[in-house]
C-alpha cells in the first residue's frame, strides 16, 4: 500500500516534468504512471536518424509518437555508450547528465497524430555497436497520468560507429561567414564542403535528403575564424539529391543564430 502510494505521488508530481530511468536500457520499466503501468500495442514509438555515425562525430535524431489520445506526449530517450543531449531547435527536451538521458519539461502537443522530439546523439571515440533506448507516452492532456493514456517502448535503434574522416582548417583569415559549393558535385562517394568564420562561433553542418529526413549532424562544435574544410563520405548513402546545412551561432548573444546556408549536392553511383 505505502509502495502504491508513493509510485502515485511521483507520478501526480512528476506529471508535467518528465521522468527518467524508464528505458529498456534501466530494466525495462516503462511509463509506470500510464496506462495502468502497461505498453499499449496501440501506440507507435521509433527512431529516425542515421545507422551509421563516425566516431566521435555527432548526428541529428528524432524521436516520433503516434496515436493513442494523442493530445500531447511525453518521452524518455537513453543510449548505451554515446552522449545524447538537446538541441536549441528543440527547448522542450532536458538532459540528465549523470544518466544519460533526455526526458520532456513539459508535455508537448500533437500535431493531428504525430508528435516528435529532436535531439543530438555523439558516438564513442572508438568504432563499436552502440544503442539508442525509447518510450513515448500519448496522455489526454487531462492533468491526471491515468489508465486513459496509453504508451509503448520504441524498438532499439542499433548505430554502426565507424572511424571518421576529419575536418580540415585551412587558414585563419575570413571576412564574413560563408558557405562554398561542395566539389566534386556531382559526387561519389566523396565530397569536400568548404566555409568560412568571421569570429569564434559554434558551428552545426548537416545534411539532409529531399524530404528533410535521414539528417546527419557532421559538424557540431566550436570553432576558430577562418577557412574550414571537412570531407563528407556518402558510400553509406543512396544516390540522390542530398542538402547541406551550414549553422554558425553566437557565443556572446545566448547561442543567437548569426547566419545559416543551404546548399544542393548530388550524389551518383
Amino acid at each position: 500500500m505505502i509502495l502504491s502510494l508513493t509510485i502515485g505521488i511521483n507520478c501526480l508530481l512528476s506529471f508535467n516534468d518528465g521522468i527518467f530511468g524508464l528505458t529498456k536500457r534501466d530494466g525495462a520499466i516503462g511509463c509506470i504512471c500510464h496506462g495502468g503501468g502497461n505498453p499499449s500495442p496501440s501506440v507507435h514509438v521509433w527512431f529516425v536518424g542515421p545507422d551509421s555515425v563516425a566516431a566521435g562525430q555527432s548526428a541529428v535524431f528524432r524521436l516520433y509518437l503516434a496515436h493513442g489520445p494523442a493530445i500531447t506526449g511525453g518521452l524518455d530517450v537513453a543510449s548505451y555508450l554515446g552522449v545524447i543531449d538537446t538541441l536549441p531547435i528543440d527547448t522542450i527536451l532536458q538532459r540528465k547528465a549523470q544518466t544519460n538521458e533526455l526526458s520532456h519539461k513539459y508535455p508537448k502537443p500533437f500535431v493531428n497524430d504525430t508528435v516528435y522530439w529532436t535531439f543530438k546523439y555523439t558516438a564513442p571515440l572508438t568504432p563499436m555497436y552502440d544503442t539508442l533506448y525509447a518510450n513515448g507516452n500519448s496522455t489526454n492532456n487531462n492533468g491526471i497520468p491515468d489508465s486513459l493514456d496509453k504508451w509503448n517502448f520504441a524498438d532499439n535503434f542499433i548505430i554502426r560507429v565507424y572511424n571518421p574522416i576529419g575536418i580540415r582548417p585551412i587558414s585563419s583569415i575570413a571576412n564574413t561567414f560563408s558557405l562554398s559549393q561542395n566539389y566534386p558535385n556531382p559526387f561519389n562517394p566523396t565530397t569536400k564542403i568548404r566555409y568560412s568564420l568571421h569570429e569564434k562561433s559554434y558551428v552545426t553542418l548537416d545534411i539532409f535528403d529531399i524530404t528533410g529526413r535521414g539528417s546527419a549532424l557532421i559538424v557540431d562544435k566550436l570553432q576558430d575564424p577562418g577557412e574550414h574544410e571537412i570531407t563528407f563520405d556518402g558510400k553509406r548513402y543512396s544516390s540522390g539529391v542530398y542538402f547541406y546545412r551550414l549553422s554558425v551561432f553566437s557565443l556572446q548573444n545566448d547561442s543567437k543564430l548569426l547566419f545559416s546556408s543551404i546548399k544542393k549536392m548530388i550524389l551518383v553511383k
